[in-house]
């Protein structure tokens, strides 16, 4: 049945077979092959061979790694600031959830490039985005399975209450904060857990999938079909950041409650982060249908295969990798990952992207909160800014890549030196992350209650010391005038209080006389910084990304023109496993701590430390900038060495070798 529905779609297309993109011609007698059909089992009817092409290939890997980028590399991170307030986490707890997803990787990596390369590999694609699917559902479940946010109410701490200093909220059965920051802490575990699914299903989309879209594209179409491939890659976190920064401009519970007066500017606000995710969950389910229906190889894929330039550096042990059987004794991972070592241009290219993954993840996971706290800005336009940033900057650079590649028909050297030239302009640009704006003044953390000299953080003055303050909410108030910022109307002494934002007969206002008045408004003090500053910013970010990603094509491509054509998926696989392991896991954990490093006030409950109220702004410029500069020049350094170490082997001088031999015999 199969052949004869094979056979009428050759009377079809002619008796030549059918041509594709990239010139090769599919006879039909290996169009009739099942092996070399699409469809699941028996079932490969003739209008569905249409997907056989490499095309339509490119299509529907494009579908999964936008919405895996989505997902992992867009919507997750935009939503990191509204899970540490909804769930209390640091940033280093964060990024320590982040760099679980590359921590799973590293341990299955290998394992599922040996397997899966001498296998199906589309097919282990299409499994992994249904994995992928059930990781994005897990990170929505918590919102349908916890209490209902409640940030803050009039209660005994929210206004000063003077003379009522022995009120414990820890031990209150009124008090929703202390519930939001301890027993839903037990949720992190649920997102690790989505992180680890997620993980595994991601392993086989950049390594095996894109070993199967390598080998079925000509070195011509190459540097165009991979470049198209990974802009899409980075157009998914784009969107992500995109769409994050709409639903966060809506409340977590999509209805503000009655009575509260809250905004997306207002410390406590938290936006609905929960929407990507089912967003993610449905695309990546519909995705792995068609991904599962194309063959083992397309039919061209073995003719690409024959006709293409043997690059591969002399270690690569091509002779030994090649020989028919190679891979089917346990023994053999070994010696492929031997060959692999062994190969310094495969190695130091690596490495040099290791020294690029750990930037690319570490700003990736933290920019929008960068924004945030730099410049002054709410979660959306964050979201957003960044969003424009990578999708920008990330297609452009991405295409830029190739298109130089196949102008200039660069080889493995050239690459090596284009490489080179970018990340030493990448490093000078990296200087912009000095770039901040000073901060509002807030009474007791940036600035003393009257106005003098700081020497402790310490938001308890005379003006309030009565009080009964609560410290593990931030709902800011601010001076007529923006004179002072106060960490909440009653560290401000405010005694009332009206629904319009207003609260009169503040006792630190009055103390300190910083204002005409003793009313305060409520919401943080404007910013001193310019309203343009943010944008300029994002503006050297795009060229920055640019540069940076301009890179990522000729990187791939030296990774994969280096060894042999039988060591692809394995070479992919190790290049993953050493960016994960080195750059990718600890990124953001590094970065969590160097942005926790930077916090002038945690949020207190009860003795648990939370999540971060107020940075150090200069502080964070500097150690950001020193981190990033520095790993650019560690990464030029690297690849120096693969382009000073590489040479291919010299099958003139093997012929001249194997003639001596047959003269002396």
């Amino acid at each position: 049945m199969d052949n004869d529905r094979a056979s009428g779609s050759h009377e079809k297309h002619g008796m030549n077979g059918q041509t594709d993109i990239n010139g090769g011609v599919r006879s039909p007698d290996d169009v009739g092959r099942a092996g070399l059909s699409c469809g699941w089992l028996g079932c490969r009817p003739r209008w569905i061979q249409k997907m056989c092409t490499a095309s339509w290939l490119l299509v529907v890997m494009c579908l999964g790694t936008f919405f895996q980028g989505f997902f992992v590399n867009g919507f997750l991170p935009s939503s990191i600031t509204s899970l540490e307030r909804r769930f209390g986490f640091s940033s280093q707890q964060t990024g320590l959830l982040i760099s679980i997803y590359d921590i799973v990787s590293v341990f299955l990596v290998l394992f599922v490039c040996y397997l899966g390369g001498r296998g199906h590999k589309l097919r282990w694609v299409s499994v992994g985005c249904v994995l992928i699917a059930i990781a994005a559902g897990l990170f929505a479940l918590p919102h349908f399975t916890t209490p209902t946010y409640s940030y803050a109410s009039a209660g005994p701490s929210f206004f000063c209450t003077t003379g009522n200093a022995s009120v414990d909220e820890c031990s209150s059965t009124t008090s929703t904060t202390t519930t939001t920051s301890s027993d839903l802490f037990k949720y992190y575990y649920v997102f690790v857990a989505a992180m680890a699914v997620g993980a595994i299903g991601a392993l086989p989309m950049y390594t095996l999938g894109l070993a199967a879209l390598d080998e079925s594209v000509t070195s011509s179409n190459n540097g165009i079909y991979i470049g198209i491939f990974y802009a899409v890659a980075t157009l998914g976190p784009g969107c992500g950041f995109l769409v994050a920064g709409v639903c966060l401009s809506y409340f977590t519970e999509l209805r503000i409650p009655e009575g509260l007066n809250l905004s997306p500017l207002d410390p406590g606000w938290v936006g609905a982060w929960w929407i990507g995710f089912i967003i993610s969950f449905v695309m990546l389910l519909i995705t792995a249908v068609p991904m599962s229906l194309f063959p083992r190889e397309l039919p061209t894929t073995a003719k690409i295969r024959a006709e293409k330039e043997d690059q591969s550096h002399k270690n690569a042990g091509s002779n030994v990798t090649s020989q028919a059987g190679f891979g089917t004794k346990p023994t053999d991972f070994f010696k492929a990952i031997k060959y692999l070592f062994v190969n310094p241009t495969f190695m130091f290219t690596c490495l040099g992207g290791v020294a690029d993954t750990l930037i690319i993840n570490s700003f990736g996971t933290f920019l929008p909160k960068f924004f945030e706290n730099q410049f002054s800005v709410s979660a959306s336009l964050a979201t957003i800014l960044t969003g424009i940033i990578v999708v920008i900057g990330g297609i452009l650079g991405t295409l830029n890549g190739g298109l130089i590649m196949r102008k200039f028909k660069l080889k493995v050297k050239g690459m090596l030196r284009l490489i080179i030239v970018c990340n030493i302009l990448a490093g000078m640009l990296f200087l912009i992350t000095l770039w901040q704006c000073p901060r509002a003044k807030l009474a007791g953390v940036t600035a003393s209650y009257d106005d003098m000299e700081l020497t402790a953080t310490n938001v308890t003055h005379s003006c309030n010391a009565g009080c009964s303050c609560a410290e593990d909410r931030y709902i800011p108030v601010c001076a007529d005038g923006d004179a002072m910022e106060y960490l909440s109307p009653c560290h401000a002494g405010c005694k009332w209080g009206f629904w319009n934002g207003t609260f009169i007969d503040c006792s630190c206002l009055a103390e300190t006389g910083l204002a005409e008045s003793t009313t305060a408004t409520f919401g943080a003090c404007s910013s001193p910084c310019p309203y343009y500053y943010p944008f300029v910013y994002a503006a050297v970010c795009i060229v920055l990304i640019i540069i940076t990603f301009t890179t990522s094509i000729p990187e791939l491509n030296v990774l994969l023109r280096s060894v042999p054509d039988t060591q692809r998926s394995m070479a992919l696989g190790l290049n993953s496993l050493l960016k994960r392991l080195l750059g990718a896991v600890p990124g953001p954990i590094l970065f969590g701590a160097v942005i926790d490093g930077a916090c002038l006030l945690w949020q207190e409950t009860c003795g648990t430390r939370g999540s971060c109220w107020v940075y150090d702004n200069q502080g964070l410029a500097w150690r950001t900038t020193v981190i990033a500069v520095v790993l650019k020049l560690v990464g030029v350094f690297l690849y120096a060495l693969a382009l000073a170490l590489y040479k291919t082997a010299d099958k003139d001088e093997d012929t001249k070798g194997d003639l001596k031999k047959e003269v002396a015999l």
